[in-house]
């Protein structure tokens, strides 16, 4: 007598995916309790979110770390502080020092990125060294270092083809090439669970997203930040929360009743569901060499 296949429900499957994340939450407390290894226990965050990623998303795309790099009109290029987790386009040159495979950094064109973010462990409320308002001034200084100041309005395909100039050109529309910013954590402590508190927060975050984009911040245990218009996440690859239609669009908190949290799975499916539609809307854009190795 055949049994009866047990059925799957689709949230369980996230689930799983939580548990992964979960486990080198206790890899990183043990390298960093017992085994006093802080650079070990912040490298087990970090490879936990990038391996996450590469199963994730299309082949197209390089889940790396390093440095962000942006060429200016004149003298050598800018280079960014370091970053945690990079996301790149792969139908564009796309890495600038040819170090061997092993290392564990990069140094990737601006033009070839399509996605970067801070990982942290946990982070706390308020504005100390260890809070997610820290974590965002430091996104804020990665994005100022080397994103153009001016978004571009432009429009790409794949491979960051560009068609202009000929009276016989009828194509239109593209893909943009603003890279999407963001911040990935596992645990949060110091008054998430506070509505009042959280509020305070979000009208922080809301002034420093007016400065340059944050798109998404996701603590795993049960919170998403992102932008929201009209009480809906808000992907905006084009930049117009920058342009007439900013007053549409705040930073708000998604997906949570502060009685009722989402469960750690249901909460990854979503911030990777947003990554995935910003990143379906992106791709890397073509560059002058000589400007970056000439230099």
């Amino acid at each position: 007598m055949s049994k009866t296949a047990e059925k799957i429900e689709w949230n369980e499957i996230w689930e799983y995916v939580a548990q992964e994340l979960e486990l080198a939450v206790k890899q990183k407390l043990l390298a960093h309790q017992l085994a006093k290894n802080i650079p070990v226990s912040g490298d087990l965050v970090e490879n936990a979110f990038k391996e996450m990623f590469r199963r994730f998303l299309p082949k197209r795309f390089k889940v790396t770390s390093g440095h962000i790099v942006a060429a200016q009109p004149s003298g050598p290029p800018v280079v960014s502080p370091q970053v945690d987790l990079i996301i790149v386009d792969t139908m564009v040159p796309h890495s600038l020092v040819p170090f061997s495979s092993s290392s564990k950094f990069d140094f990737v064109p601006i033009e070839a990125v399509v996605g970067f973010f801070e990982v942290k462990g946990s982070v706390g409320m308020g504005k100390g060294e260890k809070s997610l308002y820290k974590a965002c001034v430091q996104l804020q200084n990665i994005y100022k270092s080397v994103v153009p100041a001016v978004p571009t309005s432009d429009g790409y395909f794949p491979g960051g083809i560009q068609f202009k100039g000929g009276k016989n050109i009828t194509f239109s529309g593209g893909a943009y090439a603003n890279p999407m910013a963001g911040i990935l954590a596992l645990s949060a402590s110091g008054g998430f669970k506070q509505e009042k508190r959280v509020g305070t927060l979000i009208k922080d975050l809301n002034s420093l997203s007016n400065q340059s984009p944050i798109d998404l911040i996701m603590i795993s245990e049960g919170l998403i930040f992102a932008p929201l218009r009209k009480g809906e996440f808000f992907v905006d690859p084009a930049r117009e929360t920058k342009g007439a239609s900013a007053g549409e669009t705040k930073f708000g908190i998604c997906g949570i009743s502060f009685g009722n949290r989402p469960s750690r799975g249901r909460v990854i499916g979503m911030a990777l569901g947003i990554i995935l539609k910003y990143l379906q809307s992106v791709v890397g854009r073509s560059y002058d060499p000589v400007k970056y190795l000439l230099r």
